[in-house]
C-alpha cells in the first residue's frame, strides 16, 4: 500500500495502550502489544517496538537485526526516525546490502528522514561522505551547518567530525569553532573541548578546568579523573 492509503488515525492512540501497560510495570505485555500492532503496520509502533529491541540488544546480535527490521518497516511508512535508524543499521553494517551498496543504502534513507522534515541527516549524509573532499561533503556540511546553527547539539558534534577530518574538509578552525558550540549543552563535548585545550599547549588552565568540571557534572565519567 502507498503510506497516502494507509490509515493511521489510530496509530498514537495504540501506541498509547502499549505505553499504558509499560508505565504500569508489566513491560512484557507492553512489549507484546507493540509487535502485535507494529505487525498490523502501524509505524509508529514498528518504530518503537524496534527501538526498545535496540535499547537492550548487544552489539552484532541478532537482536539488533531484528530492531533494524523494524525500523526498516517504519521506515517505509514514513516515520522520520525510524527512517533515520535504518539508515544507521546500513551505515554500522548492522544490515547488509545483497549488493554490497552500503553507504547507498544508508543515504536512501537518511534522505527518506530529511523528506519527512528530520533535516538533521543532512549531517549524516555528510557523515557519510567526510572521507574525501567532494560537493556533495561541501553541501551536506553546509546544510547540516545550519540544523547546527538552530542549536541541534546533533548536528554540532557530527560538524567537529566532519571537519576535523584531515582526508575531507580538513578545517580544524571551523571544528574548534562547533565543539566550543556544543560543549556548553553536551557532556561529551565539553570533555573533547577541555582535552583539546590541555593538549594545544596554550596555558588556560582554569578554562580547561572549567569544561572538565562541566561534563563531569552532567555524569562524564572519563572527566573525573581529568578534574
Amino acid at each position: 500500500l502507498a503510506v497516502s492509503q494507509v490509515d493511521t488515525s489510530e496509530w498514537t492512540s495504540q501506541v498509547a495502550e502499549a505505553q499504558a501497560l509499560e508505565q504500569q510495570g508489566d513491560l512484557e505485555g507492553a512489549s507484546s502489544k507493540l509487535k502485535q500492532f507494529a505487525d498490523r503496520g502501524n509505524g509508529l509502533a514498528q518504530f518503537s517496538y524496534a527501538w526498545r529491541i535496540k535499547d537492550s540488544a548487544k552489539p552484532n546480535s541478532s537482536e539488533l537485526k531484528l530492531a533494524c527490521s523494524y525500523f526498516i518497516k517504519s521506515a517505509d511508512l514514513n516515520i522520520p526516525v525510524g527512517a533515520q535508524e535504518a539508515g544507521h543499521c546500513y551505515r554500522d553494517s548492522v544490515l547488509i546490502a545483497t549488493d554490497g551498496a552500503q553507504l547507498e543504502n544508508a543515504e536512501k534513507y537518511y534522505n527518506i528522514a530529511i523528506d519527512n522534515g528530520l533535516v538533521a541527516s543532512y549531517c549524516d549524509i555528510a557523515a557519510l561522505h567526510q572521507n574525501q573532499p567532494s560537493e556533495k561533503l561541501n553541501e551536506m556540511a553546509g546544510r547540516c551547518e545550519q540544523v547546527a546553527g538552530q542549536g541541534a547539539v546533533y548536528a554540532q558534534e557530527i560538524l567537529v567530525d566532519v571537519y576535523a577530518n584531515s582526508e575531507g574538509l580538513n578545517n580544524n578552525e571551523k571544528a574548534i569553532q562547533w565543539l566550543e558550540i556544543a560543549a556548553e549543552k553536551s557532556a561529551k563535548s565539553a570533555y573533547r573541548y577541555a582535552l583539546t585545550l590541555h593538549q594545544s599547549g596554550q596555558i588556560k588552565p582554569e578554562l580547561t578546568r572549567f569544561y572538565f568540571e562541566s561534563a563531569a557534572s552532567k555524569g562524564y565519567v572519563p572527566a573525573y579523573l581529568e578534574t
